[in-house]
């Protein structure tokens, strides 16, 4: 996940959906982000560009992107914040992102559905695409917090599920941005609450 220095409790930091390993959509400005005290300016640097925002009066700060083409060379986009606060994002491929929703299947990965597939076949397949990356967002998301249905900022946490080792936050991811491979399209989903 994102390198983020110790000294950012509750001050400028990430959004928890971004990652190390993570893909952004190529040919349109992608868009990064994440939260902080307001009037925090935050600077991004990216293949040689510095680029410059501020954290608004709600808490939360944008930075556009230059659009980029689909590549498969990594590459590192660092952030520092005018309160010390620093962050890195490595490992950074741009390309097409598609979002997946569902219904309870799609918590399913081919090793929970065996019998049910070409699983043997799938997972040893998964090697050969390195550069395709995933990130599984947990069950119970839901906008707002304490009875409040409120979509219009960024969501904070993205379930209720306690910390990962790729989720370090306070469990706002289910997994972090990940290559795949054999180990990660054939594990077995953790066990959590329904959705």
């Amino acid at each position: 996940m994102a390198m983020i220095s110790p000294l950012l409790c509750g001050a400028f930091n990430l959004s928890n959906t971004l990652g190390d390993g993570m893909v952004l959509q190529r040919t349109q400005a992608a868009t990064v982000w994440g939260f902080g005290d307001p009037g925090v300016t935050v600077t991004t640097t990216f293949l040689g560009a510095t680029l410059q925002t501020t954290v608004g009066q709600d808490g939360v700060w944008r930075q556009a992107l230059p659009p980029q083409k689909a590549t498969a060379t990594p590459t590192t986009l660092s952030f520092v914040g005018s309160d010390g606060g620093t962050a890195q994002l490595r490992d950074v491929l741009f390309g097409d992102v598609f979002l997946c929703g569902g219904q309870s299947n799609m918590q399913y990965t081919p090793r929970s559905m065996d019998g049910m597939n070409n699983m043997s076949a799938e997972i040893a397949a998964a090697d050969n695409y390195p550069n395709i990356r995933f990130f599984t967002v947990g069950m119970q998301t839901k906008c707002g917090g304490s009875g409040v249905d409120n979509c219009t900022q960024p969501f904070r946490e993205l379930n209720t599920f306690a910390p990962t080792p790729t989720c370090k936050s306070g469990g706002s991811c289910r997994h972090g941005w990940g290559r795949t491979n054999a180990s990660s399209l054939g594990a077995t989903p953790p066990v959590g609450p329904a959705g």
